[in-house]
């Protein structure tokens, strides 16, 4: 027995129609991002774009700045060029955001601040690294150089001169595995989370920054062949 009913099982020519123009509507609705709510208003948007010579997608992008049913721009819906930089700064710092949280993500290391002398290292059992978040190279100091008399104890410049101390006694601590077993694995999550929420941010705050300036974009054609706007 058939679980699904496709168009052509339909033997109603009317039907079938109907729901052949609602898949075209679909179609259209996704391709060019335009929420036209019936095939009548795609169809003529399709000859106003094939007349006057305008990308579906511009129009798409113009979001509500652009009158769907009268084909003609909403002029206060426009702002000026000026308010891109706001959105565009976002975007930029979101991403940024991310990018950051992305790298501590992929990190088997605990990022931590030492107290003392306020160094962020990734710490794990054996070494502390102070790599910066978008270098390739990074300074380290390790468990056996904990073993070194203190005069031959190198200390990059990158790290206090305290630090080498305070994170022996750290290293020694028999409780340090068991808090990195538990505190990495956390780490990661959280800033897996922080790394999409990020990235959705950005995304949200682009296509603001999308649709100002394809408002701006439409209008100018428009303007430019005296097309009319709506009030």
């Amino acid at each position: 027995m058939r679980l699904f009913i496709s168009k052509d099982d339909i033997e109603d020519t009317v039907i079938r129609q109907n729901l052949a123009d609602h898949s075209a509507l679909a179609a259209f609705r996704m391709a060019h991002q335009i929420r036209v709510q019936t095939l009548k208003d795609a169809k003529a948007l399709i000859g106003f774009s094939d007349l006057h010579n305008i990308p579906l997608k511009l129009i798409g992008h113009a979001g509500w700045a652009f009158d769907l049913k009268n084909h003609v721009i909403y002029p206060k819906r426009v702002h000026s060029k000026g308010w891109l930089v706001l959105p565009f700064i976002a975007v930029v710092a979101f991403i940024f955001f991310a990018a950051i949280l992305g790298v501590i993500a992929a990190n088997d290391s605990l990022l931590v601040t030492l107290k003392e002398t306020h160094t962020r290292i990734f710490i794990s059992e054996t070494e502390a690294r102070t790599q910066g978040l978008f270098s390739v190279g990074s300074d380290t100091l390790t468990l056996e150089q904990c073993k070194s008399p203190v005069q031959k104890q190198a200390i990059p410049q990158t790290f206090d001169p305290r630090d080498l101390k305070i994170l022996c006694q750290v290293w020694t601590d028999p409780a340090l595995k068991t808090h990195l077993s538990k505190e990495v694995p956390k780490q990661r999550v959280v800033s897996l989370a922080g790394f999409l929420f990020a990235l959705w941010c950005a995304w949200q705050f682009y296509t603001v920054f999308r649709e100002l300036l394809s408002a701006n974009m439409l209008k100018a054609i428009l303007d430019e062949r005296q097309l009319g706007t709506s009030e």
